[in-house]
């Protein structure tokens, strides 16, 4: 009988980290989690293993850590890593660029060299969309689009890129880059879901703002050059990426050197289809106030997911019906 593969995920306790774990679990690898639960959370990879009925190993320490890391590492004898740790706030890296250059850069050197030293030679990253900049057209964005960062975050992101690529040509190892775009939605259990506080995306505030009386939130635009006025963006749930980064699992060993994957659904949904989406999920309204443009938000920033869907085999599978339901019932469960 063949090994099962081992798998370690840095940021495993995190939204998307805990949704791998489980997704992985069921599909019988064998799972280690490595995370400093600054922003995951041990409920988390408990939600997980209930999910996947399944126990991982799980090392809480930071990847600021060189000596941890290289232990946690050795210890965990991965045969692919899974790198999903680090700070992602566009605002806050802003506020704090430093601070993100040691969360998401000192932290990919140091997990190079702990793969390095212990022998691992296939990664998956997640990247995320932001890397490309505001698109120049309304076109969907390819992987064959321009690098252009427009925030320190995007920039930590594109220069992890470039480290986990110098690695794989030093080390003839197998690197995938997954670019993400708006990741949402939860668990279809309900059991699992985004528990990040306070929330900064658009589906977990209004499922926040729904559990209040009255609630409102500002659309920043109603004159965009769109249907109904307002931004579309690229929704994608959670247990979709979750899939994609199991077919980048499958693909690793079969390439030296590095590959860029974006994921979304190439669809796009406006602000208010998001809105009305979640109405229709919570069955109560919400009410959208008209507010000025923000500076720097283009009206249409949609994934072209062609080289997923050929390479990789991936199509997502889930609506933004789907995302707002599940991220209700998420909601519904984690607040009782």
């Amino acid at each position: 009988m063949a090994r099962r593969q081992r798998v370690l995920i840095t940021g495993g306790a995190g939204y998307i980290g805990a949704h791998t774990a489980a997704h992985l679990m069921d599909r019988k690898f064998e799972v280690s989690v490595l995370d400093n639960l600054s922003t995951g959370t041990r409920d988390a990879l408990n939600r997980a293993q209930r999910i996947a009925a399944k126990d991982l190993d799980f090392y809480e320490i930071d990847l600021r850590d060189a000596d941890a890391t290289i232990n946690a590492v050795r210890a965990a004898q991965p045969d692919v890593v899974i790198h999903l740790a680090g700070s992602k706030s566009v605002a806050q890296s802003v506020e704090s660029p430093e601070e993100f250059k040691i969360n998401n850069v000192q932290t990919t050197v140091n997990l190079i060299s702990a793969m390095g030293q212990c022998g691992v030679r296939q990664v998956v990253f997640a990247s995320t969309a932001s890397v490309y900049g505001e698109p120049k057209t309304g076109d969907p964005v390819s992987e064959n689009d321009a690098i252009a960062p427009e925030s320190p975050y995007a920039q930590t992101k594109v220069t992890s890129e470039a480290l986990l690529n110098d690695f794989g040509r030093a080390y003839s190892a197998s690197v995938v880059h997954l670019r993400f775009f708006n990741v949402c939605g939860a668990h279809a259990s309900g059991l699992l879901g985004e528990a990040t506080s306070p929330a900064t995306n658009l589906m977990p505030i209004l499922m926040k703002r729904s559990q209040e009386n009255a609630p409102s939130i500002t659309v920043f635009g109603t004159d965009w050059p769109t249907p109904d006025g307002s931004c579309i963006r690229d929704y994608v749930h959670v247990e979709d990426v979750v899939l994609g980064i199991r077919l980048a699992l499958a693909y690793a060993p079969r390439i030296v050197g590095h590959e860029v994957f974006n994921l979304g659904t190439e669809r796009g949904s406006s602000v208010l289809e998001v809105i009305a989406a979640v109405e229709s999920a919570t069955g109560r309204p919400i009410q959208a106030r008209p507010g000025p443009r923000r500076a720097g938000d283009p009206s249409r920033y949609i994934a072209n997911c062609a080289r997923a869907h050929q390479i990789l085999g991936w199509h997502p599978q889930w609506t933004l019906t789907d995302m707002a339901h599940h991220a209700w019932l998420w909601q519904q469960s984690s607040a009782s």
